[in-house]
């Protein structure tokens, strides 16, 4: 676990995650809250794969340039999923 800064927004959508996650029968191997810099971003993503077999992120700043979060992700995996889009994730989910 990664404590948070006191600056850092709450993190809504990552606990709704985990609780969902944690419902269904998994583990949580680690969780972190990390700034919008893309080298810290891929750098834990790296330590995180070396611990759980599945990473799930979300959040950053929102559709901005601040936000790296999808860049330092694309820049350390070896496959991409893409997301959904939200008008079709309940059927998928059904």
């Amino acid at each position: 676990m990664i404590k948070v800064p006191p600056d850092f927004a709450e993190d809504t959508s990552g606990k709704t995650i985990e609780e969902i996650m944690l419902s269904a029968g998994h583990q949580l191997v680690e969780y972190a809250m990390l700034p919008d810099k893309r080298a810290i971003i891929s750098r834990q993503l790296i330590v995180m794969c070396q611990k759980a077999g599945l990473i799930l992120t979300t959040g950053g700043t929102g559709l901005s340039p601040r936000d790296v979060t999808p860049e330092a992700t694309l820049d350390v995996i070896e496959g991409h999923v893409p997301v959904f889009p939200k008008p079709c994730a309940p059927k998928v989910w059904r």
